[in-house]
């Protein structure tokens, strides 16, 4: 292996793996007061390995504690994509600076989740679908999405994207990257235009955490079978449900919820963890 040595932070032996289900849960009492009512109490954040470096990647890892993973879970906006689908649109739709300071707000868990989304979306009534579709024609990719993807293809995983973000957008990454599974809201139309409102299962701050358990049962594995990848605070409750976590270019509000951090803008960072997953 290459000698290049990233930063690397080790994560707690074995008794703190043990722990991580119980730290997760009692955590999400100080970070998602603001959507959720909950009576649990604080303890010491789970600390995740943190990964780094530049080409080729070299890393010292923790051992998973599941090693039978049979499915990888995307977020898109700012994890397979290099944007924020929805701030793209609001650009079209001359509302940009507005949205994209809601958003950031939203992705550092200081809004609550479903009422920003609402009041983003909200923002876009009037915008062509005409204009909206061209606007997402350009989302440019992650670096090392494709080489991530492919990587996983051939170690036999099922892939899946579970965006709070729109069809709009999703659907032609899936395409691009070959996802199996895309599930994401859509932005409803009339007359050829942008009605304001979002449709669809992922509207709350906890929705991709039931929208897993969907995908995963009826995929017939477990979601303790399920390695999540995202960015937000919204992929949150998809971290605490999955078996194995890794933070990509991660908001400190999700960073405590990781198995790893990716602090790094390529995704190929995330191959040689996902390899030391399988053995």
């Amino acid at each position: 292996m290459p000698s290049s040595t990233p930063i690397v932070t080790l994560m707690p032996s074995a008794a703190a793996v043990i722990e991580k289900i119980s730290i997760k849960r009692t955590v999400i009492a100080r970070i998602l007061q603001p959507f959720i009512n909950t009576n649990l109490t604080h303890s010491t954040p789970y600390k995740p390995t943190v990964y780094g470096g530049t080409p080729p990647f070299k890393y010292q890892y923790t051992q998973c504690h599941n090693h039978s993973m049979k499915m990888i879970v995307f977020d898109m906006d700012s994890t397979l994509i290099d944007a924020e689908t929805i701030d793209e649109l609001a650009a079209a739709a001359g509302v940009g600076d507005r949205v994209i300071e809601i958003t950031e707000r939203a992705m550092n868990g200081e809004l609550d989740y479903g009422a920003a989304l609402r009041e983003r979306v909200g923002l876009l009534k009037g915008l062509s679908i005409e204009r909206a579709r061209h606007a997402c024609e350009s989302l440019p990719l992650m670096p090392g999405a494709r080489e991530l993807v492919d990587a996983a293809r051939r170690m036999g995983y099922q892939t899946a994207i579970v965006t709070c973000g729109f069809m709009i957008s999703a659907r032609r990454i899936g395409e691009i990257l070959g996802i199996d599974h895309v599930i994401a809201n859509d932005l409803a139309t009339n007359g050829g235009k942008l009605t304001g409102e979002v449709v669809g299962n992922l509207t709350e701050a906890d929705s991709k955490a039931r929208v897993l358990k969907d995908l995963a049962h009826q995929c017939g594995i477990d979601t303790s079978e399920c390695i999540t990848i995202g960015d937000g605070a919204n992929d949150i409750y998809l971290f605490v449900n999955a078996g194995y976590s890794i933070a990509f270019n991660a908001k400190p509000v999700l960073k405590e919820y990781a198995d790893a951090v990716v602090d790094q803008k390529d995704m190929r960072a995330i191959i040689p963890i996902i390899e030391k997953i399988e053995k």
